[in-house]
């Protein structure tokens, strides 16, 4: 049943692709990819152990290895490994079994994912980031026993530098992942519903629209980058100004001019200029250009994209804008200055 509904939930977030973008908009205009990016995957088998009474970090479960504990594949949750509480609930046309679409698998806790990586020598002296994606809700990551660091959001990738961990050679990887309530103020507790589980009514959070799932069903991926190579590309898109605000991040060095490339779906040129002038401010470096002429608004039934491209002495890095506008006429909300209507809670 939870299969069904994950899917179901990932083919309604691709149909309805605007409603993303508005609600992800405040935090993130896009997210960053680098076109020299090298890139190793971490996909496959894992061994897990589920921590429910939180003994893992007093028991130092990063720097052993954990391989007699359970596998699961990655990308993936507990559920879809039949970990956690089976569900022994029997079919029946009655209010408990029909107020809620059920897990097959019931688990909410901590779970410790491990696995052995091996950096190639290639990848000396090149920064090297994990990136973890679509994880609910906290992750911490350890690298032979150290910890790294915790990310903890629902609407974006868990990215962690291990550069300064990372040598060529084997390490021991450990993810450890929390799905329980960060934050549990947030809930309208819905107590209708016979199972207590189900009654956190949290949009993001909450068995009746995505499964709590604890496992990372996007990428798990190590990405190595030259030293010093931009990142962090971001673009802020100004109709009333007619203009676009392009952000990332780089030390100064090599930043005395750099080109900047506009391109559409098609590959074709809208611009294409050297930049000299730039705005820095808490390390991160801002221009502002005009918009190009052929460059058309983004909507939902006018889907346009367009590339940015900055190089550097450095790197290069590329990523995906829309040119619009959200906003509201007296409390009705607008794309581009026009009425819209979005469907949601």
């Amino acid at each position: 049943m939870e299969s069904y509904q994950l899917n179901k939930y990932i083919q309604n977030m691709k149909i309805n692709h605007f409603v993303i973008v508005f609600f992800v908009l405040p935090i993130l205009f896009c997210s960053c990819s680098n076109s020299e990016v090298q890139e190793i995957s971490l996909a496959g088998n894992w061994n897990v152990k589920l921590d429910s009474t939180n003994l893992g970090i007093q028991e130092n479960w990063a720097s052993k290895n954990l391989k007699t504990a359970a596998v699961i594949n990655l990308p993936g949750t507990l559920d879809d490994a039949k970990i956690g509480t089976p569900n022994t609930l029997e079919p029946a046309i009655n209010n408990y079994v029909m107020s809620n679409l059920a897990r097959k698998h019931q688990y909410i806790g901590k779970a410790w994912y491990q696995k052995e990586i091996e950096i190639p020598n290639t990848w000396d002296k090149k920064n090297i980031e994990l990136k973890l994606e679509r994880i609910i809700w906290e992750s911490s990551v350890y690298v032979d026993g150290k910890l790294v660091g915790s990310y903890n959001s629902l609407v974006s990738s868990h990215n962690y530098d291990l550069t300064s961990l990372l040598k060529p050679g084997k390490h021991l990887l450990t993810i450890s992942i929390d799905n329980s309530n960060k934050f549990p103020f947030i809930n309208v507790a819905g107590d209708r519903y016979p199972d207590k589980v189900n009654q956190d009514m949290a949009h993001a959070y909450t068995n009746h629209t995505q499964i709590k799932w604890n496992g990372i069903l996007g990428d798990i991926v190590l990405e190595a980058t030259n030293i010093n190579a931009p990142k962090n590309l971001q673009i802020y898109p100004n109709l009333k100004d007619n203009n676009l605000t392009i952000t990332f991040q780089q030390d100064l060095e090599g930043l005395n001019s750099f080109n900047c490339l506009i391109k559409d779906k098609d590959g074709k040129e809208v611009f294409n200029e050297k930049i000299t002038s730039l705005e820095i401010k808490n390390s991160t470096n801002s221009f502002t250009i005009e918009k190009p002429t052929n460059l058309e608004l983004w909507d939902e039934f006018n889907p346009n994209l367009y590339s940015v491209e900055i190089e550097t002495k450095t790197g290069r890095i590329v990523d995906e804008f829309g040119f619009k506008k959200v906003g509201n006429i007296n409390g009705d909300l607008t794309l581009n200055d026009k009425r819209i209507f979005l469907r949601g809670n």
